[in-house]
């Protein structure tokens, strides 16, 4: 299995935004998983969510709790294109995706789970067969491969190959 430097080891934190409860603690570290569908639910992965995530921009500011359907130009986009990504907004923005989507602020730990990964040795226990000697494609990811492989994204034409 290729490495990668990943970030277990290291010390990275988002600030949690002022409106959403446990605001006090300041930060949400990153933490290793505990459940296998940790972000849930998911987190917003479409355009605005994204600049959101890595500009920590919200504009306009009605946005802020809108789904990503019902967003405005320029769509949480950062006011200067040469801007450097701070990537410090992954919990501003499932705390917005959350309450768009529930109908409500999530809880410290509902939101906290954004900052969440698993490590190497949960992932590959994942992937084993049921013998536990070999890393098998489940179901699901044979159907997904397939479809990336063949079948147009909604927006931007072919899906890219990821295995």
């Amino acid at each position: 299995m290729a490495s990668f430097e990943g970030v277990l080891g290291k010390e990275f934190s988002n600030p949690i935004p002022s409106y959403a409860p446990g605001a006090g603690r300041g930060v949400v570290p990153h933490h290793v998983a505990t459940p296998m569908d940790a972000p849930n639910p998911d987190a917003g992965e479409e355009h605005p969510h994204t600049n959101t995530q890595l500009f920590g921009t919200v504009a306009p500011d009605e946005n802020r709790f809108l789904s990503y359907e019902a967003m405005r130009p320029p769509f949480n986009a950062a006011d200067d294109p040469a801007r450097a990504p701070t990537m410090d907004s992954f919990v501003l923005d499932y705390v917005n995706t959350f309450r768009s989507e529930m109908g409500r602020l999530p809880e410290y730990d509902e939101y906290a789970q954004i900052m969440s990964g698993y490590t190497p040795n949960r992932y590959r226990s994942s992937q084993r067969s049921p013998r536990g000697s070999q890393p098998s494609i489940t179901g699901s990811a044979r159907c997904l491969r397939r479809r990336s492989r063949t079948g147009p994204s909604t927006t931007q034409g072919p899906r890219p190959v990821w295995w």
